[in-house]
């Protein structure tokens, strides 16, 4: 969130020369149209990933729960995480302003 300035928005391009250049993705439209290009692809999967957070933990404990490897995924709550991870690609492709006073409501 950039509260302890580890971070600012606007990020600097290749945040200082840390990151990789995402210039080869052309315009913004073109970066997020990749994004969700890469999300689709691998979507089963990311979707799992993110149920574990609603999961079981695995039987080693781990410092950071959400990272724990053995983590199973919990599958009442999977559908509700695909539609979300559906909705966000939809932003991401759509954008948000058409829907930004449905949102205060």
């Amino acid at each position: 969130d950039g509260t302890h300035k580890s971070w600012e928005l606007p990020l600097a391009p290749h945040n200082g020369g840390i990151e990789p250049d995402w210039e080869w993705a052309g315009d913004e439209a073109a970066a997020r149209r990749e994004a969700v290009e890469r999300v689709s692809a691998n979507h089963q999967a990311i979707v799992k990933f993110a149920a574990r957070g609603a999961g079981t933990k695995g039987l080693v404990p781990f410092s950071a729960p959400l990272a724990d490897p053995k983590a199973t995924p919990n599958e009442a709550v999977l559908q509700a995480v695909d539609t979300c991870l559906q909705i966000v690609c939809l932003a991401l492709l759509e954008g948000t302003d058409k829907y930004d006073t449905d949102m205060v409501k």
